[in-house]
């Protein structure tokens, strides 16, 4: 039976007169109440890049191994309707398309993925979340877009020299490390 209502802990944050809140929710809640509305669906609301199945997979097959974390919120946009912040806890009611995704439809749908292969895998897994509150009209879509592009385009990609320095799992890499720590040339 679903509850009408989830209840979590959370903690708000005011920025430039606007509040918004940090909390955590079992992935397995989270993917019965987001929705993400790619731009090419939905002209006038709609403010997600297509979905590329490819990186979803890529993410979902990455979750799916053994040393996995998503450790990076999910921003996401509830109706002032569908929430309520009171003494340190957020009332969310508990029906899909509640929680539209701003930031994150790629971990959306991996983790639905993994999820519906193996749900008692998952059941006690959690992911942090951002909420921001923004209505649904022009105005309100107007300034979800603006957070979406604003966190997108300024994101920046790791340079080909961090990555050697960093990754562990790309074996050229690891190789290259070792032989600059190992190996004297000179």
């Amino acid at each position: 039976m679903t509850t009408e209502y989830i209840y979590v802990d959370a903690i708000e944050v005011k920025q430039n007169e606007k509040e918004f809140y940090l909390f955590k929710i079992k992935a397995s809640e989270l993917i019965k109440i987001a929705f993400y509305n790619p731009r090419e669906l939905d002209r006038e609301k709609g403010i997600q890049r297509p979905l590329k199945e490819l990186r979803s997979k890529e993410i979902a097959e990455y979750i799916d191994s053994d040393d996995s974390v998503l450790p990076n919120n999910i921003i996401v946009n509830f109706k002032h309707e569908n929430i309520n912040f009171h003494n340190g806890k957020l009332k969310i009611k508990n029906v899909l398309s509640s929680a539209f995704i701003i930031d994150g439809q790629h971990r959306l749908a991996a983790l639905i993925e993994v999820i519906s292969e193996n749900p008692e895998r998952y059941k006690f897994d959690e992911v942090s979340i951002v909420v921001v509150c923004h209505s649904k009209d022009l105005e309100g879509m107007a300034r979800a877009r603006r957070l979406f592009t604003t966190v997108n385009r300024y994101a920046k990609k790791t340079s080909p020299v961090t990555n050697i320095v960093m990754d562990e799992d790309d074996g050229v890499a690891i190789i290259t490390r070792r032989l600059i720590r190992e190996e004297v040339f000179f």
